[in-house]
Formats: structure tokens, C-alpha cells, sequence
């Protein structure tokens, strides 16, 4: 099931994705304010929201938003491991492998997330993600969490066949947790939950759209050397 995480060799990989996503996920926020620049907003004021709420009214908003940054790029990637892990056991871990043994690498990824997405369809109909005052209700919500999930299980899967553990994909997942709604905090009221400021949304999430499509292409690849590998191996025991 891809419990080990095969460290050894793969130390510049694991950096990579130690820090490769929090950069992905910022890069993310700052594209969507780029495109809306009439949705930021400096004066935080759903971040204030949250801490009047709270009734930690002492507590200034630039500051809670420097720790939360700080602790995002610095443990984001373990903050959410156990829960995430659990989760990745099954996606990356058994049914991912599965796949690959009918589909091609490509097919496999796309069906994996398609089934990830599927599955969160109880809680996008309660308003998780996107709530449920946007036009289109429940219907385009799932069809976004979809999108959504194909793209971030094209790049877990991906990262997972090359290493061979359900381990990055998890440190993947717990990052994008840690940060989805981030740039939400910068966001004025009224924009459109299923374009973003978060990444679970069609434009918010361009940066992870882009990447999912390459390493999508980069899979197609990978599916050519395992069939000519498999021929290889087929041969040989042919000659024997």
C-alpha cells in the first residue's frame, strides 16, 4: 500500500515537495488577485471577521496572519500527516496501484481523482468549500470539487508512482489543507467560490491546473517505458 516512504535517494525530491506545494499554493492566491484585482482586500477584513468571532478582540489581524503564514511554510507538509495519510492509504495507496493494472498510467490518475472527487459529494452538498448561496447549487460545486480533485490526484498520483509511497502524496495533501483558504483571508465579500480566491476553485487553482497537466503528459511517457519494459521482461522469459 505504499507505506514506505523510500527516502534514500530521494532526498532533493522530498525537499522539493516539502516546500514545492506552499510555494505552488501562494503562487496560486497572488494569480487570482492578478486576474480580480477589485477582489483584494489589504485591510483583512474577513481575517478581523474571524477574530471578532473568536473574541480575541486584543489580537491584531497582521499578526495572526504572520503566524499563520510562518507555521504554513514551515510545518504545513506534517501539520495534517495522520488524517491525511489515512486518507492517501486508500487513493494512492490501493486504488491508484489497482488501476494500473487495467489502465494506463495517464487513465489511472484521471479515474483515481475523478473517484476522490465523487466521494466529497456529501459535503459539498452541505456547503463545504463553496457554500451554498453560489448560482448553480449543488450541481456546479461538485463539478468544480471534481476538477479539483482530478488535478490534485493527477500530481499526488504522479509523485507517488515515481517514489513508490503514498507518503509524498499525504505531505502533499496535508499542505493544501493547511493552506487552501489562505488567500480567502485577503478576498472582499462577494466573489465567486467556484473561481477561487482558494484553490479548490477554477481560477484560483490555475497554478495546480498547469502543473497536473504536464505531469499528465510526463505520465503518458512513463506508461511507454513500463509497456516496453513489460516486453522486455516478456521476451527474456521467451529465450529462457
Amino acid at each position: 500500500m505504499y507505506i514506505r516512504p523510500h527516502i534514500k535517494g530521494h532526498g532533493r525530491a522530498y525537499l522539493l515537495l516539502y516546500f514545492g506545494p506552499t510555494v505552488l499554493l501562494l503562487l496560486s492566491g497572488a494569480i487570482y488577485f492578478l486576474i480580480f484585482p477589485g477582489s483584494f482586500d489589504p485591510e483583512l477584513t474577513a481575517l478581523k471577521g474571524v477574530i471578532a468571532s473568536s473574541g480575541e478582540k486584543e489580537l491584531a489581524a497582521s499578526t495572526l496572519l504572520t503566524v499563520q503564514v510562518v507555521i504554513f511554510v514551515l510545518i504545513a507538509p506534517i501539520v495534517n500527516i495522520i488524517p491525511t495519510m489515512g486518507e492517501e492509504l486508500g487513493w494512492r495507496g490501493y486504488l491508484l496501484p489497482k488501476l494500473r493494472l487495467f489502465f494506463s498510467d495517464r487513465a489511472s490518475l484521471i479515474i483515481s481523482g475523478a473517484i476522490w472527487g465523487i466521494w466529497h459529494l456529501p459535503i459539498i452538498v452541505m456547503g463545504h468549500n463553496y457554500g451554498t448561496t453560489y448560482w448553480g447549487y449543488p450541481v456546479l460545486g461538485i463539478l468544480v470539487m471534481i476538477v479539483f480533485c482530478v488535478v490534485l490526484g493527477i500530481i499526488e498520483g504522479y509523485v507517488s508512482i515515481k517514489l513508490e509511497s503514498a507518503i509524498p502524496a499525504a505531505m502533499i495533501h496535508s499542505t493544501v489543507n493547511a493552506g487552501a483558504a489562505l488567500p480567502s483571508f485577503f478576498a472582499k465579500s462577494g466573489y465567486n467560490p467556484l473561481l477561487g480566491p482558494a484553490i479548490t476553485g477554477l481560477i484560483g487553482g490555475l497554478p495546480f491546473i498547469v502543473l497536473a497537466v504536464i505531469l499528465l503528459i510526463k505520465a503518458g511517457k512513463m506508461t511507454m517505458v513500463k509497456n516496453e519494459t513489460l516486453q522486455q521482461d516478456e521476451g527474456q522469459l521467451v529465450q529462457k
